[in-house]
Order: structure tokens, then C-alpha cells, then sequence
């Protein structure tokens, strides 16, 4: 755990020093970022991107890292009302709709991220 603790502690100094645009780690009180029993959920803030649909939104992630990390990913969880198909399509949507079976996935959706079975609706893209 100390060797967990050590490398998210560095990962974390890089995002805070020069963050990627548009993306920025959320500091809810002083001395969260060196805080162990913090370094293993953050939550980011991340920027829609200019001349696309979503500039000037903002989204909240939660990133909560397992005990085997960096071995397997961290559960991404939305803090605010954005899906995957939203995140994945930021640069090049052009309206603003929930796809289309996004009623059905929510409803039978597991509680875990990552226990998530996916589909794709168009296999050639």
C-alpha cells in the first residue's frame, strides 16, 4: 500500500504542477493533496472543449484507485450528469441528446463501473 500511496502521491503532484488543458483536481480542503487517506479518491474537474458543443460546461469525475493500482484502473464515477458516450464524443457532437438506449442502461445499469458489459450500437466506427 505504501508503494500505492508513494506513486499516486507523485501522479498526483504532476496533475496539480502542469495539468492537461481543461482538466483540474479539485482541492476541497487545505492539504488534500498530501493527505494519504485522500490519495485514493480524487475528483477532477474537467473542461468542455472550445468551438465544440460542450465549451463552457464544466463535469466532475471521481476517481477512486484499488488497492491493486496500477495493475488495474481506477472506477471513474460522474459527480455531475455526464455518460461515457457524452465523454467520448466532447470534440465532435453536434447536439445535445442521450443516446438512445441510454433509458435501458440506466435502469440495469450494475452499481460498479467497472462490472459494465459494453455494447457498441455501430461496430464499423
Amino acid at each position: 500500500m505504501d508503494r500505492i500511496n508513494r506513486r499516486l502521491a507523485k501522479e498526483l503532484t504532476e496533475l496539480i504542477t502542469d495539468p492537461p488543458a481543461g482538466i483540474r483536481f479539485l482541492q476541497e480542503q487545505e492539504g488534500q493533496a498530501n493527505s494519504n487517506s485522500n490519495l485514493m479518491s480524487w475528483t477532477l474537474i474537467l473542461e468542455g472543449a472550445r468551438n465544440t458543443l460542450y465549451e463552457g460546461e464544466i463535469f466532475q469525475l471521481q476517481f477512486r484507485f484499488g488497492d491493486d493500482y496500477p495493475f488495474s484502473p481506477p472506477e471513474a464515477l460522474t459527480a455531475s450528469s455526464v455518460c461515457l458516450s457524452i465523454l467520448s464524443m466532447l470534440s465532435s457532437c453536434k447536439k445535445k441528446e442521450r443516446p438512445p438506449n441510454d433509458a435501458g442502461y440506466v435502469r440495469y445499469a450494475p452499481s460498479s463501473p467497472s462490472q459494465t458489459q459494453w455494447f457498441f450500437d455501430d461496430d464499423e466506427v
